[in-house]
């Protein structure tokens, strides 16, 4: 009588259907592998796009507040310059 032996596990099997059903466990497990560490890989892509997409948000407030501080000093400056022309000042 033959035997079929799996070259994953080293188990022997009496008939090649047995052992056929048999190498679909380690296909499946190969497989579950696999697909762990796309999921893994695409939460990780994630967490590093959202990092990024905050840093952003963080730096268009920054530039926000910025563009808010040189309109209120263009502000100041224009009510200076309108306040000398009223009263005559000249530099």
């Amino acid at each position: 009588m033959s035997s079929y032996t799996c070259s994953t596990c080293g188990r022997e099997f009496s008939h090649c259907a047995l052992l056929r059903n048999h190498i679909k466990v380690h296909d499946n497990a190969v497989v579950d592998k696999a697909l762990q560490k796309i999921s893994e890989e695409e939460e990780q892509a994630c967490e590093q796009l959202e990092e990024e997409e905050e840093l952003s948000y963080d730096e268009q407030l920054e530039e926000e507040e910025e563009l808010k501080q040189l309109k209120e000093e263009e502000l100041s400056y224009d009510e200076q310059l309108e306040e000398e022309e009223e009263f005559g000042y000249q530099k």
